[in-house]
Parts: C-alpha cells; structure tokens; sequence
C-alpha cells in the first residue's frame, strides 16, 4: 500500500474513520455518557482519595477510567493489537491500523479543550524537524502473516474528554495527521508538548482535511452538556 499512498488518499482514509468512529460515538451517545457515569455509582468509595491528590494525576486518572469503558464501543469487527508502542486503543481494519488515545481536559485549561491537544511519541507518527520532536508510530506498518507482507496506513486520533468537578462537559474525537503529511502541514498545526522532544500539541481547531473536497475539520464534537 505506502508506495500508492497519496496525500489524498491518506486524507481519504483518515477521515473515513474519523467519519466512522464519530458515527459509533455519537450513535450510542447514551450509552457513551452512561458508560462514563458509572463512577457517580460508587462515588462515595473514591471521592475522597480523588481529592486528595494533585491535577496532573487527577487528570491521569480520569483518562484511565474513561478506558476501562470506552473500548466496548469501538466495531467488534476490529482487531486489537497488543503492540506496546501505540496508543491507549490500536485496532486492524482492512486497510489501516487504527490508534485512539484518551485525553481529558478540565475547562479550566483552555489551550488542551479550546484549541490544541497534547500527542506523545507514542501516539503519532508525525514529527517536528524544528522541534526535533519525532513520532515512534510509522507512517505505514508492515504486517507480516506467514510468508505474507500487507501493508496498512497507521491513523491515529484523540479522544478528548472535557470533565469539570468529575462532570462530562464535553466530547472531541480528534484525527492527527500522518506524518506522510508533514510537507502538506508542516509545523504550522503543531506547538510545544508538556514534555520538550517528547511531545507536541496538534492544534486542532482550525485544521482541515487540505486534500479533500470542501476540506472538512478534522475534529468532531461528539458530546456537549
């Protein structure tokens, strides 16, 4: 597949599963924020020690709770991968290898749920040649069954979660770009991550899909109180 892999055709894939996951996602909205609610069942228990520790950890532990139920609303169909470098969710289709990863957000910070979001090198495959910042996802993986090789583009996303006093206030799903797109790009989409040449922020806000016909955003709201 990486040697026909145009921009186009990169950015037509992406956007399919950005198209297809936000559908999921949408469509089982209830279930999605049912889901996510099932903590305020056993608050009680948790409430207490959730306080007591400091926001970066708060925000840790958010996203680690959203995971535990998130990953029933992905298409059964889809093959998780148990690869240790990627993202909190990886999955196989038919053509591509599919990465999610859980974000949270309180409305307090309004650069990481207004505009940008933070990627690490194991939740992209793009990079920043001023930032010296590179992805330790490939732009194509190789798979590799028996005496076969197939190759599949590597796509990746972000699940934004925007919570305040453990409330849901808002849902993003977000579509980094491959880094087969950097020339498209450049650095003008990316900023500095909270960890220097460990991560960027992909300034999702006013990106687009440059190839594709009306040039969509390459961001959807899934969920707003």
């Amino acid at each position: 597949m990486g040697h026909r892999l145009t921009p186009k055709r990169v950015e037509e894939i992406e956007h399919k599963y950005l198209e297809e996951i936000s559908w999921n996602l949408s469509n089982e909205q209830g279930k999605l924020l049912q889901l996510l609610k099932t903590k305020d069942e056993i608050t009680d228990d948790w409430i207490a020690k959730f306080r007591g520790i400091d926001d970066k950890r708060k925000s840790g532990e958010m996203a680690r709770g959203a995971e535990r139920v998130i990953s029933i609303l992905f298409p059964n169909t889809w093959r998780p991968n148990s690869t240790p470098i990627g993202s909190d969710f990886m999955f196989e289709t038919f053509d591509a290898m599919i990465h999610v990863d859980i974000k949270t957000a309180r409305p307090i910070n309004k650069s990481d749920h207004k505009h940008s979001v933070n990627i690490g090198q194991n939740q992209t495959s793009y990079y920043s040649e001023d930032r010296k910042s590179y992805g330790n996802l490939p732009t194509v993986y190789t798979i590799k069954r028996g005496e076969e090789k197939i190759s599949k583009l590597c796509i990746t996303f972000a699940l934004l979660i925007v919570y305040d006093d453990q409330q849901i206030v808002k849902v993003f799903l977000i579509s980094i770009p491959n880094g087969k797109l950097y020339k498209i790009y450049r650095e003008g989409v990316i900023g500095g991550g909270k960890s220097k040449g460990k991560s960027i922020r992909f300034k999702y806000k006013d990106q687009k899909f440059k190839k594709l016909p009306n040039t969509p955003p390459r961001f959807k709201l899934i969920y707003s109180r």
